[in-house]
């Protein structure tokens, strides 16, 4: 059975600012994207470490590496990446959400959490069954369903937790992939449709529907926002 939403154009928005995009989606702002994940991941030393990561994730048609911004009111605010591998020992588990970041000034708004479900769903869209990440913060990520898998060790020796969350693209009850079969409908207005965020690679289709409205269809819902 097909989902259906009801997007309206408001001359006045009420409502969170809030965007999360990959890099990919503007790239006009590229050199600030790598300066807020080396501002507060690197070093002094390592910038050119980062560019040339993001660099090849951006024009890559690869679905790893990723780097997602969170925007509000066009400031950066939040990071995340998935990576293949967060530089740990456990080098058979894949993929990694990692530099998870929110400004300071933001904290509070629940914008980390969002940040974490985003991760989980653009995961499950690239066809992933788990997420990992690692950590040295008990207590944080059991909050939004996150359970300890066990302990892994850096490049330096160093002991930290591994965490792990199914993403809906496997189902747990009955241990098989979910495959994309639920149509999802949404009805917008010609002028709200540049408001759209439509994740790359997604499937989807657009079809005019009366004069003043398009009909966009979706596979999976997590794919618009």
């Amino acid at each position: 059975m097909s989902t259906i939403k009801w997007i309206f154009l408001l001359t006045k928005l009420e409502v969170s600012l809030l965007k999360i995009i990959s890099i990919q989606e503007n790239m006009e702002r590229f050199e600030e994207f790598v300066s807020s994940f080396w501002e507060q991941w690197g070093n002094e030393t390592n910038m050119m470490f980062y560019k040339d990561c993001m660099t090849h994730s951006a024009s890559s048609a690869g679905d790893l590496p990723s780097f997602y911004i969170a925007m509000e009111d066009k400031k950066i605010i939040g990071t995340y990446a998935l990576l293949r591998n967060d530089l740990v020992s456990r080098q058979d588990l894949s993929p990694w959400l990692a530099c998870l970041y929110v400004d300071p000034s933001f904290r509070g708004n629940s914008i980390g959490s969002k940040l974490l479900t985003h991760a989980v769903q653009e995961a499950s869209r690239k066809g992933y069954e788990t997420l990992y990440l690692t950590t040295d913060h008990i207590g944080y990520y059991e909050k939004y369903g996150w359970t300890k898998l066990g302990n892994c060790y850096d490049l330096f020796g160093n002991l930290s937790s591994v965490y792990q969350k199914a993403t809906k693209c496997y189902d747990k009850k009955n241990g098989r992939r979910n495959p994309s079969t639920v149509l999802h409908f949404y009805l917008v207005k010609n002028e709200a449709m540049n408001m759209i965020n439509i994740a790359r690679g997604a499937r989807y289709r657009t079809i005019p529907f009366q004069t003043e409205w398009n009909a966009l269809l979706v596979f999976n819902s997590s794919d618009v926002s």
